[in-house]
């Protein structure tokens, strides 16, 4: 949590640590573990549904700890998802590529021929709300499709330097990639 903070304050880990005491944190901590902290969006389940039934696999990816699988049973949501992969299990967070790599070999445990890493990332999609760790990581690794979920569409404004960190692209997010529910993705 303290990590957080970090990436999103002009604050540095020691005045983050002296501001919030051990109490605050834990309670934060686990209002974000409650369904209270979270809502789900209009259309979720059946976006989900929808690209469940045409045989898509899908995955869960994310940079996020262990409150994450516990969130999505309590919204019913894990039964879409083949499996999950946090960075805190792997070592790789979005964007680096290394974390999409293992998403891919994941799908591919079954497959046939495992050598060609590069093509079969090529059949890999990704769907997130972050242009820098979700769209252009997944870019970046050589995933096929991407698309930046922003489902307040009518307020979104792709700029490059919303994220003056960002070291990977400064192109904005193509307009045919940014969707407002997930069920749009079949239709691009």
């Amino acid at each position: 949590m303290i990590r957080t903070f970090v990436r999103s304050s002009p604050f540095d880990e020691e005045q983050i640590r002296n501001a919030l005491s051990d109490d605050i944190i834990n309670e934060f901590y686990d209002w974000f573990a409650s369904t209270d902290a979270w809502f789900l969006l209009p259309g979720t389940v059946e976006g989900l549904e929808k690209i469940k039934s045409t045989g898509i696999k899908l995955a869960v990816c994310s940079n996020s700890d262990e409150r994450t699988p516990v969130i999505l049973k309590r919204f019913g949501l894990d039964n879409f998802f083949d499996f999950s992969l946090y960075s805190r299990d792997c070592n790789y967070m979005k964007p680096n590529p290394g974390i999409f790599e293992l998403v891919c070999n994941r799908f591919s445990e079954n497959a046939s021929d495992k050598s060609d890493l590069e093509n079969r990332m090529k059949y890999c999609g990704h769907v997130g709300d972050s242009e820098s760790q979700d769209y252009w990581g997944a870019r970046s690794a050589g995933f096929g499709r991407a698309f930046l979920f922003k489902p307040n569409i009518e307020d979104y404004t792709s700029w490059s330097h919303y994220n003056l960190q960002s070291e990977f692209f400064d192109n904005l997010v193509p307009s045919e990639d940014v969707i407002s529910e997930l069920g749009q993705i079949l239709d691009r």
